[in-house]
């Protein structure tokens, strides 16, 4: 059911914007497209196709070197109090720490998502207004595809699946996106500390 999606990226690709940047596009129909800016799409990021893109037609490959894409038409349109879940899929291909996407306020952290969480194998982390904690998996990231689904009601607690298969609720806080109509940017590859871009990830996604 498609009634409520709110963006949809392929990442099978780019496209160059009037102003002469390469973005990625949402395939929603909401146009929530990637900025149109130096930053849209960033650093190394490169798309891939066919059995590299693993099971999807095509995934967006991260360098682990402030490679990125900036999705800032997202940010800006979460509302106060909205409920949100959030599907993709991730090969990863470093053991290190690292954040698939970002959402943020100022640099403040409002939803982020790491895996391999302070470098402890197979461990994921969720922010979403607040530190809900850590979750072990026991399931591998690293050279291997996994599709994650991230279920984040406002003041519930946050839901995990992988592969379709529901592992668990985070264990320390409920979410809390009653600050969300200020967020000002997101990021797919890592995530901010201030202005500072760091939790590169290294990968696919």
């Amino acid at each position: 059911d498609a009634s409520n999606l709110f963006a949809h990226y392929s990442l099978h690709g780019k496209v160059l914007s009037d102003t002469g940047y390469y973005r990625v596009l949402d395939y929603s129909g909401n146009n929530r497209n990637g900025n149109a800016d130096t930053y849209g799409v960033s650093g190394g990021t490169t798309f891939v196709t066919g059995t590299t893109a693993g099971p999807v037609p095509g995934a967006a490959q991260f360098d682990g070197n402030e490679s990125r894409i900036n999705l800032t038409t997202v940010a800006t349109d979460l509302t106060n109090g909205m409920d949100l879940s959030i599907a993709f899929w991730i090969k990863k291909t470093s053991t290190t720490q690292g954040a698939v996407f970002g959402i943020h306020d100022g640099g403040a952290n409002d939803v982020c998502f790491f895996v391999d969480h302070s470098n402890v194998a197979n461990q994921v982390k969720l922010i979403c207004g607040n530190d809900l904690g850590v979750i072990n998996t026991g399931v591998e990231f690293t050279n291997t595809w996994r599709h994650i689904g991230l279920v984040m009601d406002n003041g519930q607690v946050g839901k995990l699946y992988i592969d379709g298969v529901f592992i668990g609720n985070f264990p320390t806080s409920t979410c809390n996106s009653g600050d969300f109509a200020n967020s000002d940017e997101m990021v797919l590859g890592g995530e901010l500390d201030g202005a500072t871009f760091t939790d590169d990830w290294t990968g696919y996604i």
